[in-house]
C-alpha cells in the first residue's frame, strides 16, 4: 500500500513538472510570408521526449559567421525567424551539438523539426529539414514557444 502511494505521488509530481514545460503561447494558425527578398524559418517540436531539455536554438550565417539566438522550442511549440538569402546553420547544444544546414532562397519558407534524443547525462538536440507538406500537418498542433 505504501509503495503504491509513493508511486502515485511521484507520477503526479512528474506530470506536474513536465506539463509546465510545454509551449503556452498562441496556437499556430498559418505561415507568415517573409518580407520581400527574405526567407522565413520555422523550427518546431512536436515530441514530448526530453521535455525538460529546452536548449537555445541558434542561427549562424555561414558566410559571415554571425550567430544569433532564435529562441527556445518547448515541447509542442514553435519559433520562427526571418533571414536574408544565403547559407545558414540552425543548431543547439547540450552535452552535444547538432545542426542542420539551410541554403535559404528569397521569398521561401523553411521548416525544421527539432527533437531531443537520448544522451549520456542530458538529451541531445536534433534537427531535420522537413518538406512543406509534412510541416503543414505537423506544425498545426503546436503553440508559440514563449520564454518564461
Amino acid at each position: 500500500m505504501r509503495n503504491s502511494i509513493k508511486v502515485t505521488a511521484l507520477t503526479l509530481s512528474g506530470i506536474a513538472i513536465l506539463s509546465g514545460c510545454a509551449a503556452s503561447g498562441p496556437q499556430f494558425v498559418d505561415f507568415e510570408k517573409p518580407k520581400q527578398g527574405n526567407s522565413k524559418v520555422y523550427v518546431y517540436r512536436t515530441s514530448g521526449l526530453g521535455a525538460a531539455v529546452v536548449p537555445s536554438v541558434h542561427q549562424t550565417n555561414l558566410a559571415t559567421n554571425e550567430d544569433k539566438i532564435i529562441g527556445e522550442v518547448k515541447p509542442s511549440g514553435y519559433i520562427s525567424t526571418e533571414i536574408q538569402p544565403g547559407k545558414y546553420q540552425i543548431w543547439a547544444k547540450t552535452e552535444a551539438k547538432n545542426e542542420v544546414d539551410i541554403d535559404a532562397k528569397a521569398d521561401e519558407i523553411y521548416c525544421v523539426e527539432h527533437y531531443i534524443s537520448f544522451g549520456f547525462f542530458i538529451g541531445h538536440p536534433q534537427f531535420k529539414l522537413i518538406p512543406m507538406e509534412q510541416c503543414k500537418l505537423d506544425i498545426k498542433t503546436t503553440k508559440l514557444s514563449i520564454k518564461d
